[in-house]
């Protein structure tokens, strides 16, 4: 069984244990709303992992609160909101979470968060000398919208002459197809894995102070 003090390669401000019902949020200054998932511990044994905030040194992201990779050789900064380590007896679970307004809109980043995550969870269980069979990664995007693209929009109008956007990645269109699959294309280049993805919808409770809130309560699956 893992405890805390296994953690201890890792800063102490990089983990805790989570010990009773917890919410993860996505605040955006600039475009006014907050996302809060409640999620329910319901006596999961559940660790928060590389939680340390980085500031973000990103001009055009100065109204977000972000997360950073914290290995820094690696050629993108995309992190996600949120990592749990599950112990299941003999196995770990690895739940990997990104809330974003519109999900469609950035699947490229989504997927380059969730490989990030993945490449952290296995550095630090090769540190630990954790045998990679009894793990298993699972990974939740929780959403406002699911909105139609450009992309989507133009193809459906002109179905015989079929666009990419101009700035938008080449191999969107085969993203977009497995997002519709509930599944993921993560990774950068040919460093890429397609995984199943939970989606998760946010329901919007009320207007703050300027800000629209969006609340769901969920279970890790």
């Amino acid at each position: 069984m893992i405890t805390t003090e296994d953690f201890c390669i890792l800063d102490k401000e990089e983990y805790r244990q989570e010990e009773q019902d917890f919410i993860i949020r996505e605040k955006d200054k600039q475009e006014k709303f907050i996302m809060d998932l409640k999620i329910k511990l319901d006596n999961k044994y559940l660790f928060n992992l590389f939680c340390k905030k980085v500031k973000n040194s990103d001009k055009k992201n100065k109204n977000r609160d972000t997360d950073n990779s914290k290995l820094l050789y690696l050629s993108f900064t995309n992190f996600p909101d949120g990592v749990y380590l599950e112990i299941c007896g003999n196995r770990l679970i690895c739940h990997i979470i990104e809330l974003k307004k519109n999900p469609k809109n950035k699947l490229d980043s989504i997927g380059k968060q969730f490989m990030s995550a993945k490449l952290h969870l296995i550095s630090l269980f090769a540190i630990m000398d954790i045998d990679m069979s009894c793990v298993s990664f699972k990974y939740y995007v929780a959403y406002i919208r699911d909105e139609k693209t450009k992309v989507e929009t133009y193809n459906e109008i002109n179905p015989f002459y079929k666009k990419v956007v101009s700035g938008t990645s080449q191999d969107l269109p085969i993203r977009l197809k497995k997002w519709e699959e509930s599944k993921i294309i993560a990774g950068v280049g040919k460093y890429t894995f397609e995984e199943e993805v939970s989606k998760v919808k946010m329901e919007f409770v009320e207007n703050l102070n300027g800000y629209d809130m969006y609340y769901t309560e969920y279970n890790f699956i």
